[in-house]
């Protein structure tokens, strides 16, 4: 499609410890055969997007239990195959603390990515890149931080650090959060065995449940809160939300937010994501692009109103799924088919400079025996490998 430039959005680039171990030779970590197989696939975009789901903390790199500390070489393979624009606004932002947020943004800086979602101090909350086809803004922001509670952070405001859609919640809020998750009378001795777990003194039999747990590699996906509360409709960071929109709009052509929020495994969106993306189509933008539930969700379409004389199709795809991610334990044989994920294609004409075509292509995770991951677009596992099938999941 000569005529026309193309931006790609891609989902979270996780690296879990099964590919965090397998990488690892001697004192190295070689990411970069993970990605290879899409970089001819990506080469045909100008301008590439993806969420970095970790952080870059040049030491005590780690992926248990849902903590990211990646090695650089990580973020070198991202760049290598393609990759022009990361975000790192999400739930694994703070996994190395405010000295690996700024670190994370300043290696990614130094490797050639434009970095949008956190910053080393205040600033735009938004990106703006010069193309041929007029300005694009990209804006990015993160539900929730992980286990990261409002009385953490009593002398700073994380929010300069950290683009957030609202307040972080209050040790109280958490602790109901989390409960909400267990349902029944089997989901009430989960979470008091949970609880039982999150002592200090318990951390070896947790992690020894953990790996076996990953071991069984059985389909027990937990349900997981998708739902709107006060906190999320907290005037104040809406408001902020607002300006930063309204202040892109006036500065570029296009304004695409990305968001890293919803139920993670979950198929379908629930009452928060619903809000979240109401909440930007009324502000104009050109598309909502969603991530974090690690599954690719549906997308939706909405016409503008013609007298408005605004773009005629509006986008949200809310999940995009995980480009890379680990598919064992609980999430082999999952029915929303986590190993897959979705690029999503925005395709301008030049001489209109408008959106005249969106489409996606579909990206799988291939595991050879040694556990390390591959990614592949799905027509080229079609062609390699006829007799993979979902309970094998190997070459």
């Amino acid at each position: 499609m000569g005529k026309y430039y193309k931006i790609t959005f891609l989902g979270d680039f996780m690296c879990e410890g099964t590919l965090l171990n397998t990488a690892k030779n001697g004192d190295v970590y070689d990411f970069m055969k993970s990605f290879e197989k899409i970089k001819t696939k990506l080469s045909s975009s100008n301008l590439v997007i993806g969420n970095f789901e970790s952080v870059l903390t040049g030491k005590d790199y780690t992926a248990y239990p849902n903590v990211f500390r990646t090695p650089d070489t990580f973020a070198k393979a991202i760049k290598h195959a393609g990759i022009d624009i990361l975000t790192t606004a999400n739930n694994h932002s703070l996994d190395g603390g405010l000295e690996g947020v700024r670190r994370t943004h300043r290696v990614l800086q130094n490797m050639g990515f434009e970095v949008i979602g956190t910053m080393p101090e205040r600033q735009d909350n938004y990106l703006i890149i010069e193309t041929e086809i007029g300005r694009v803004a990209f804006l990015a922001y993160t539900e929730s931080l992980n286990n990261i509670v409002q009385d953490d952070f009593m002398d700073i405001a994380i929010e300069d650090y950290i683009n957030l859609l609202c307040p972080l919640p209050t040790k109280k809020e958490l602790l109901a959060l989390k409960r909400r998750a267990y349902t029944g009378f089997s989901g009430s001795v989960k979470y008091i065995i949970s609880r039982m777990l999150s002592f200090k003194y318990m951390k070896k039999v947790k992690k020894w449940l953990h790996s076996m747990t990953f071991s069984k590699r059985k389909p027990t996906v937990p349900f997981q809160i998708d739902q709107l509360t006060d906190r999320h409709q907290n005037k104040k960071f809406l408001e902020s939300i607002k300006n930063d929109v309204l202040k892109a709009k006036a500065n570029s052509d296009f304004v695409f937010a990305c968001c890293h929020a919803g139920g993670q495994y979950n198929q379908q969106p629930g009452t928060y994501l619903s809000f979240l993306r109401k909440f930007f189509r009324e502000l104009g933008i050109t598309a909502f692009i969603g991530n974090h539930p690690h599954v690719i969700q549906k997308a939706d379409f909405h016409e503008y109103d013609q007298e408005t004389e605004q773009q005629s199709v509006y986008s949200e795809f809310n999940s995009l799924g995980s480009i890379i991610q680990t598919i064992d334990g609980y999430r082999q044989n999952d029915p929303a088919l986590p190993e897959y994920s979705l690029a999503a294609h925005y395709y301008f004409n030049y001489e209109t400079k408008q959106i005249e075509i969106i489409t996606f292509s579909i990206l799988g995770i291939i595991v050879e025996e040694t556990r390390y991951q591959y990614v592949y677009p799905l027509e080229d596992i079609v062609k390699e490998f006829p007799e993979k099938n979902r309970k094998s999941n190997k070459m």
